[in-house]
């Protein structure tokens, strides 16, 4: 880090690290004050130790050594191939388990797939991520799948991916004749800026952001930004990313009354709340507290997210940029499209 600053030395990490243990570095949100390290217990969501939760650990593992085998340490091999629930995942789906005389899951799955057809590929990947889900909930949160329901999942899901991938270039703003029973962004009164906040995971990317954007009494664009970030993280904490940057942005202005919108409860309900969590989840929220305390006459507000459009447009349509500035006169169709619609009511 450097000295006497709370931000990362990204000459040094550069040249300490290889690239994606950088990007994982540097994707770390450090807090702005010097707090004191602490304990962190992962399998609470509070992040505080108790012994009902050591216990209900304990007991899942037994769960997860009872149905994935008795191996201490797995590899990824053993997990998603060799184990005998594994093994009938596979034979209840469009591949017949074969043992395999490869090492390593990636040629495993390379002699798979080319012993089948193309369309079978996309299906097999479902599956081998089904596997693991199915690993992860037995390990974490004590729940047991049947063959039949992670197969049929896997499915399920493919099915899902591909309907989406035919409509990705479809518009954004749907036609709904019902559209006046739901709820929707409004405006406000006059002298008053109102900012809508989204945060958003990438977990294929291993990238998480944040989108923001400032309307007038007219509803008009004041300003727009979306950031994003290298690292894999909760959904929750980019939320809070998010508010936290939003705070930040608006701590910069000379705007002198502002609304916060943000559609995560969770976070809206941690920045209002007197509870300090360990994690990084805590870190965020409490950063987010000290940023209102300084700033006057702004509060933060949990709304629908019908009434965020925006703010999911700008976090999910640049998420592969770091940083992206919008202003009225400079934004793009879509989002000027969504923004118009907001402002008829």
């Amino acid at each position: 880090m450097q000295v006497d600053h709370h931000k990362w030395d990204e000459e040094i990490v550069s040249d300490l690290f290889n690239d994606r243990n950088r990007d994982l570095i540097l994707g770390i949100p450090l807090s702005n004050s010097a707090s004191a390290d602490c304990w962190s217990w992962s399998r609470e969501s509070s992040r505080f130790y108790t012994v009902k939760s050591a216990y209900r650990w304990l007991q899942q593992m037994i769960k997860y050594r009872q149905l994935f085998g008795r191996h201490f340490e797995e590899s990824i091999m053993h997990i998603l191939v060799h184990c005998p629930f594994a093994r009938l995942c596979w034979n209840r789906s469009a591949v017949n388990y074969v043992a395999a005389a490869t090492a390593g899951f990636k040629d495993w799955f390379a002699a798979v797939a080319s012993g089948g057809t193309a369309s079978s590929t996309p299906e097999n990947l479902m599956v081998a991520l089904q596997i693991w889900n199915a690993r992860n909930e037995v390990l974490w949160q004590g729940k047991t799948r049947s063959t039949t329901d992670v197969v049929l999942t896997a499915k399920s899901h493919l099915n899902q991916w591909l309907c989406a991938q035919k409509n990705r270039l479809g518009p954004i703003l749907i036609k709904n004749v019902q559209v006046l029973e739901t709820e929707h962004w409004t405006k406000h009164v006059p002298s008053m800026v109102k900012v809508n906040v989204d945060g958003a995971i990438f977990e294929s990317a291993s990238l998480y952001g944040a989108g923001f954007i400032a309307r007038d009494s007219h509803g008009q664009i004041v300003e727009a930004v979306s950031m994003s970030r290298f690292r894999q993280v909760s959904p929750e904490v980019a939320e809070a990313y998010g508010i936290k940057e939003a705070l930040s942005w608006i701590k910069g202005k000379n705007w002198k009354q502002v609304v916060l919108e943000s559609d995560c409860l969770v976070a809206v309900q941690g920045v209002h709340s007197s509870v300090q969590l360990s994690s990084i989840f805590g870190l965020l929220l409490w950063e987010c507290k000290q940023l209102l305390n300084e700033l006057e006459n702004i509060s933060l507000s949990f709304v629908k997210r019908s009434t965020n459009k925006v703010g999911h447009f700008l976090v999910r349509s640049f998420c592969y940029l770091s940083v992206r500035v919008f202003h009225a006169d400079d934004s793009l169709l879509k989002l000027l499209n969504i923004v118009m619609a907001d402002s008829l009511f």
